[in-house]
């Protein structure tokens, strides 16, 4: 038994005062930011695809499968889907269900989050609320939590992942948990447990000069074998049934290999050069105090534990990193919330490990916390301060163009000067416009490869007067129709180009 564990084993009465502390925070910081969770609008390109595939059952009367701009998709699983689509069946606005959701998972998250701090150091039970009240002082887990995006729900099943994780590499008989963690978040997101899985075992092997654990006995056992196989069916079942409702059928968008696996397969090895500002933009996202914390914890608590379970969680961690800056074209900043309960923790035991004393551990972590803004984040950073800079409502702006639409038009926005409408509230707003074959236009150079889809006949299309201007001599009879917010409906009888093609 190490010294801080000695110390720490005088809290050990105090388990029920910690865990107290913990369902406080967690109330507290929910509360606190469920607070207007129906004001400003959707925000994030990705919100807009998830109000259009929330609707999709419904609309569609099938809930057994996820549409995306009216196609079945293999895109995204149905888990939080659901869950919004149930609310506004139950009779709440569209906002709220579609948020509500990830506020859920946000708790389960941070509850999580205590439940790996106590696993991982039982005798030091302030762990628990220390590490909760850290996770709390995130801005971008909170941007995240108020969204209508996947990542909170991410969030709590890889961490329930990694917590299963480690105890089955510290007692065998938990194996039999992993499968149903990867399950869950197969159906949330992806199976990103499987990824930790390897990355731990990879982990444990390239350390076992330092624990004395061999991958080759861990791989024997038959409750990890049986369990991986089942993970493997488990984590991937969704696509697996879908796969085979629409077996011979050429209708599902999206596959496996683009959403979980391509994208982390690094695009150069210009691995020097990339590593300072993809360390910083992806992993550290204006929050270097807990993160580097949270790493340096990690990267000692194994030399001082020495068993496998703590390298396998450090692994976790750096192996992590390492792929994320290599893939950095590919991947998303969010995608580090998924490792920031386990740096929580990681930065939690360092403060108590530098402190030595529990007492002034708790201290010193809560006035890191209050130096950091406080566990109750500005309404500004949340996600129901924000919407699009439209002028008006963008379900107003897209209503007016599909009252106007005609059959056999051809659907045309601009994305000149970024102020575009995502093809999933054109999907939701506009649904004349099609099934989301519409065609956008980057700019004039661009505009030769931007119409390529475009097959003659009327066009119909949504820009900002601006934008207008600079397209109107590529097409033929052009008229428009303001409609609010500098936006104009214009129509034209045909695309110059293809008349002298």
């Amino acid at each position: 038994m190490t010294q801080i564990e000695l110390k720490s084993s005088k809290f050990q009465n105090g388990f029920g005062f910690a865990v107290l502390a913990c369902i406080c925070i967690v109330i507290t910081a929910a509360y606190w930011h469920a607070q207007n969770l129906g004001g400003g609008d959707l925000w994030r390109y990705d919100e807009f695809y998830t109000h259009d595939r929330t609707l999709g059952f419904a609309a569609f009367q099938d809930w057994f499968t996820v549409y995306s701009l009216g196609k079945p998709s293999l895109e995204k699983p149905p888990l939080q889907y659901w869950m919004s689509a149930g609310l506004i069946q139950a009779g709440l606005t569209d906002l709220i269900a579609l948020r509500i959701p990830s506020l859920i998972f946000a708790a389960g998250a941070m509850i999580a989050t205590a439940a790996l701090a106590y696993v991982m150091f039982p005798r030091q039970v302030w762990l628990m609320p220390i590490s909760v009240l850290l996770l709390s002082t995130s801005d971008q887990f909170w941007q995240y939590s108020t969204s209508a995006m996947l990542d909170a729900g991410a969030v709590f099943f890889v961490t329930l992942g990694v917590l299963s994780l480690f105890l089955s590499l510290k007692n065998p008989r938990y194996w039999p948990t992993f499968p149903i963690t990867v399950f869950l978040a197969g159906l949330q997101k992806g199976p990103t447990p499987l990824g930790f899985l390897l990355i731990a075992l990879i982990g444990v092997a390239l350390t076992s000069r330092f624990h004395g654990d061999k991958l080759r006995d861990i791989a024997r056992n038959r409750r990890f074998q049986y369990s991986v196989l089942a993970a493997f069916f488990l984590g991937f079942i969704w696509q697996i049934f879908q796969h085979a409702k629409y077996w011979g059928q050429d209708r599902l968008s999206g596959s496996i290999e683009g959403e979980m696996i391509n994208r982390f397969i690094p695009e150069n090895l210009e691995f020097v050069s990339r590593t300072i500002s993809g360390f910083d933009t992806l992993i550290l996202y204006d929050e270097p105090v807990i993160r580097l914390a949270g790493l340096a914890g990690l990267l000692m608590i194994p030399f001082i534990y020495r068993t496998s379970a703590y390298f396998a969680m450090s692994s976790i961690a750096v192996l992590f990193v390492l792929i994320m800056i290599l893939a950095q074209d590919s991947v998303y900043d969010r995608y580090t919330l998924t490792i920031l309960p386990l740096l929580c923790v990681g930065a939690a035991w360092l403060i108590f490990y530098i402190c030595r004393r529990p007492v002034i551990g708790c201290v010193a972590a809560v006035l890191v916390v209050v130096a950091l803004g406080g566990p109750l984040r500005p309404v500004e950073v949340l996600a129901q301060s924000k919407s699009r800079d439209y002028g008006m409502p963008i379900a107003e702006i897209l209503g007016q163009l599909n009252d106007s639409f005609e059959s056999g038009e051809t659907a045309i926005f601009c994305r000149i000067e970024n102020r575009n409408f995502p093809r999933g509230a054109v999907h939701v707003h506009a649904p004349k416009a099609g099934p989301g074959q519409h065609i956008y236009l980057r700019s004039v150079d661009s505009l030769t490869r931007d119409m390529r889809k475009y097959k003659g006949g009327r066009i119909r299309g949504l820009c900002l007067k601006s934008e207008i201007d600079l397209l109107s001599p590529h097409f033929e009879g052009v008229t428009t129709e303001p409609v609010g917010g500098g936006f104009h409906i214009w129509t034209a009888s045909r695309y110059r180009q293809a008349i002298s093609e």
